[in-house]
């Protein structure tokens, strides 16, 4: 993404007042919360300038989970940003904040990670926000910012700061690109009304895995008229049973690997250099890579993917 080139007219936060002030930012983290547990998620660059939330259990998608994104800074000699040499005015107070804007949702904010005065000595700043599922489509851009938050008395050799609440004198960082909807790391579920049929099925369905979309070619379905569906449904806190679900799952995804390596196309899969993004044969090598399934034999490739749902999806 091209950087704009930013004419002021009054003093702004640049690289030499940020070394000189000791600032130390973390990247954004990304995480959501399942039956009281929090689960980081990957930010992955998958092309210059544009990121995509990845999820090593596999599950998290923006329509189902909530998505909560973290980030602190350090600044060791905050008082350096006010009075002459600085940015704003000797008494005023400033406040960092994370811009958020999501074109595709229409939705725009500030996440607010705490304030600064010239009388800090040393400033740790934290702050988070979480998403509802379901409110973010597309790309969502995160840039942290400084800004005024409390208007100054513009002394003698101050008269060239901004002085007015909310304007900006900054930012810490570029901006990070994030796309939204994903397909390489999420499990295609879905609750259907099937009477008569099994509790759960799985279907694979693709022509060329290289290239056609895996949240096209692999669902797994979930039959709500099933007389056991409650224990299998997540909102149903009395019955549910999460080792059931595993169990589903790990059998769904054993199934699609099995069916690549009985066709003679796994091997394409994990060795091709040309796999489309958000393809089947992209989201199969990075299961296996990232979770490091046995695939030496069928009986490993079982246990190792069921091994792994039951140790990190309790």
């Amino acid at each position: 993404m091209a950087k704009k080139n930013i004419l002021s007219l009054y003093p702004r936060i640049n690289k030499n007042i940020l070394q000189k002030i000791g600032c130390t930012l973390s990247d954004y983290k990304f995480y959501y919360q399942k039956n009281g547990f929090n689960y980081l998620l990957d930010c992955d660059e998958f092309e210059e300038g544009l990121y995509e939330i990845n999820d090593t259990n596999g599950l998290w998608n923006a329509d189902e989970f909530p998505l909560t994104i973290y980030q602190k800074i350090s600044i060791d000699n905050p008082t350096l940003l006010f009075g002459q040499g600085g940015v704003a005015c000797s008494n005023s107070q400033l406040t960092v904040a994370i811009v958020w804007t999501s074109s595709d949702s229409r939705q725009r904010g500030l996440i607010q990670l705490g304030n600064i005065e010239k009388k800090d000595n040393h400033c740790d700043l934290a702050g988070e926000f979480t998403f509802d599922r379901g409110s973010l489509r597309g790309n969502i851009t995160f840039q942290t910012r400084l800004f005024i938050n409390k208007p100054g008395t513009l002394y003698q050799g101050e008269e060239m700061f901004a002085n007015q609440s909310g304007m900006a004198l900054g930012d810490f960082n570029d901006v990070k690109d994030i796309v939204i909807d994903g397909n390489a790391s999420v499990f295609p579920i879905y609750e259907v009304d099937m009477p008569g049929e099994p509790l759960w099925e799985v279907r694979c369905d693709w022509t060329d895995p290289v290239y056609d979309k895996f949240n096209e070619s692999f669902s797994i379905f979930l039959n709500r008229a099933h007389p056991s569906y409650c224990f299998i449904n997540q909102s149903d806190k009395l019955h549910f049973n999460q080792e059931l679900l595993n169990e589903i799952m790990a059998s769904s995804l054993t199934q699609l690997i099995l069916k690549l390596k009985e066709s003679d196309e796994l091997d394409m899969c994990l060795l091709s250099a040309k796999n489309v993004k958000g393809s089947v044969a992209e989201a199969v090598d990075y299961f296996i890579s990232a979770l490091e399934f046995d695939i030496s034999d069928n009986i490993n490739l079982s246990r190792s993917i069921r091994k792994f749902f039951d140790e990190r999806m309790r």
